[in-house]
């Protein structure tokens, strides 16, 4: 009769190596321009996406203009 082996859950973690203050500071600088660029990135594509949107008028009003 063979037994099964012993599941350990903790064995599976390994040595928590510990960071150079280098390399905290460079991981919390990534995070940061990652976090940026999805908070104010997605606001400025669909600026760029949505066309000309001048709130003044301007080229949009001759258009709507010649439409009637």
């Amino acid at each position: 009769m063979k037994l099964e082996p012993i599941f350990n859950p903790h064995a599976r973690i390994g040595h928590i190596v510990k960071k150079t203050k280098a390399e905290e500071k460079d991981e919390i600088i990534e995070n940061t321009k990652q976090q940026v660029l999805d908070k104010y990135g997605k606001k400025a594509n669909a600026k760029r996406a949505g066309g000309t949107t001048n709130k003044t008028g301007g080229a949009n009003m001759t258009d709507e203009k010649n439409k009637f």
